[in-house]
């Protein structure tokens, strides 16, 4: 049962009570039925509201998600997946997009490097030229 459910049984109770539509007493169960209505209402619009809230919350962090992967140029910031340019031996573009992807020795011996842009798996070897 719900707030507002709660709130009409209580109503129902009192009226139930057969009270001095005059008295007191009746005055005083009527108001705080009301009061309790009101509560319930807004109980109700408020927990529409944080529902709603956190929907939008939801698609303003995929959209900052977005704007990372834009920024950062991975989806994981700050993740050195993709490398930076002042840590890299190599350069490379992807295949499939051609994004400039900048590698280092370490992420082309582990070979699975992923495009940032695309998502593209790209793998990599040194041929020695000697």
């Amino acid at each position: 049962m719900d707030l507002i459910e709660k709130s009409a049984h209580i109503k129902d109770l009192v009226e139930q009570m057969n009270l001095n539509p005059l008295g007191d007493e009746t005055k005083i169960f009527k108001a705080v039925v009301d009061l309790s209505e009101d509560l319930a209402t807004d109980v109700k619009k408020l927990n529409a509201k944080c529902s709603e809230n956190g929907e939008i919350i939801d698609e303003l962090d995929e959209s900052l998600a977005r704007v990372e992967d834009i920024v950062y140029g991975c989806e994981r910031a700050n993740c050195g997946c993709c490398g930076d340019e002042e840590s890299a031996s190599y350069k490379a573009l992807c295949p499939n997009c051609e994004n400039v992807i900048y590698l280092d020795d370490d992420m082309i011996a582990t070979s699975d490097v992923v495009c940032s842009n695309c998502g593209e798996e790209l793998s990599f070897s040194l041929k020695d030229d000697m």
